[in-house]
């Protein structure tokens, strides 16, 4: 059997960090595509979005903690020969139903390798670099959302738009054929005889949900804003939104970094004054250029916010067991979203932008109390 290089296998957990989120937005922005190609109607076509995130967010809950006596690598090596053939499945198949049952086993086995992912970078990297790291991964997730829209709509102007799980299955069998580094929770992840530290979990849980309720699921309010009062055409909405995924990528990395020199409770603080200021200026934005700044900026210090919690949660006792249940609430608070802001945007949209300005300020607050009397050292 070959053997790969410790470096080849470190680039599979990157990997891993884009194939999920470029799955999970696949047909995104191709619903009337999919609603020809199944004979469906687009509403019905978006519950192949649903079908994925709904599980895929239900089985985060609990998914670290599931596994948590097994080794992660063999973990992940199993949930790629699940999901290999089954995108190869999805870009041939016929039937719309089995479609969606592949959709929700994709979803569950995503919700494993994400935050397993996580946790082998805390394993094998030295903690000095841990940040970096993480930023790095996060990156990587801003560039499968990013890019995953624009490959599907190549592929379905001009092949198939099916032919995007073949990308999918190739990217997932090389992470299977190469492997991901080898670690197990046993490797140097809790402080022996230290105890899990349940209050501060419970913030970072908390803010998780209002960065994904005020932040990242706000993506459909901004396209809305952005179209309403510039008149922008559907191209020009999605490029204002796409401007998020964009900075993720090119600028998420930095921020680890700064988290690996300062401390990720100063970043995450910062990062979370940031996020409110950028939100609370989009719907005063006299050019649509200002409004797309503040979701780049905003949606940045959403994937800076995300980077530092999860540094702080895994290097915490216990706290890898933990990783994927405060994750999950930020795809929770991406779900309900719509359900909570579109009304009052509909009606009052500065005040839909406000309440999220206001939600962060209020996140921001609950963590520096908790760094300054709750136990959480700055520099952790």
């Amino acid at each position: 059997m070959t053997v790969f290089s410790p470096r080849l296998r470190l680039s599979t957990v990157y990997l891993g960090g884009f194939i999920g989120p470029f799955t999970g937005q696949a047909i995104a922005a191709i619903l009337p595509s999919v609603s020809r190609t199944y004979g469906i109607s687009v509403a019905q076509a978006s519950m192949g979005i649903t079908m994925y995130l709904a599980p895929f967010a239900l089985t985060m809950l609990f998914s670290s903690a599931l596994v948590k006596d097994l080794a992660l690598h063999r973990v992940i090596r199993w949930a790629y020969v699940v999901i290999t053939p089954a995108a190869v499945l999805q870009a041939f198949g016929q039937k719309w139903a089995v479609f969606l049952a592949l959709c929700a086993v994709m979803g569950v086995c995503n919700a494993f390798t994400t935050p397993l992912f996580q946790i082998i970078l805390k394993s094998v990297v030295p903690a000095d670099r841990l940040g970096t790291a993480l930023g790095t991964y996060a990156a990587m997730q801003s560039l499968g959302l990013l890019s995953a829209p624009l490959v599907a709509g190549f592929l379905a102007e001009n092949f198939s738009w099916q032919y995007i799980y073949l990308i999918v299955a190739v990217l997932s069998g090389w992470v299977l054929l190469v492997g991901a580094p080898y670690a197990s929770f046993s490797h140097r992840q809790s402080a022996q005889g230290e105890r899990m530290r349940w209050g501060s979990t419970m913030v970072f849980l908390l803010t998780c949900f209002v960065i994904g309720l005020c932040v990242v699921g706000e993506g459909f309010m901004v396209a809305l804003f952005v179209g309403d009062f510039f008149g922008l055409t559907p191209s020009a909405v999605g490029v204002v939104v796409a401007l998020g995924g964009a900075a993720g990528f090119l600028f998420v990395r930095l921020i680890g970094r700064q988290a690996d020199r300062r401390g990720p409770v100063p970043v995450l603080i910062v990062a979370n004054v940031v996020g409110a200021f950028a939100m609370g200026v989009i719907p005063f934005a006299p050019v649509v250029a200002v409004a797309a700044a503040g979701w780049a900026l905003a949606v940045l210090a959403g994937q800076g916010m995300q980077m530092s919690i999860n540094m702080l949660v895994l290097r915490s006792p216990g706290g890898a067991s933990l990783i994927s249940t405060v994750q999950a609430f930020r795809f929770i608070g991406v779900a309900v979203a719509p359900v909570v802001f579109l009304p009052l945007y509909l009606s009052h949209p500065v005040a839909a932008f406000s309440m999220c300005c206001g939600a962060l300020l209020v996140a921001a607050l609950v963590n520096v109390g908790l760094a300054r009397w709750g136990g959480v050292a700055v520099k952790q």
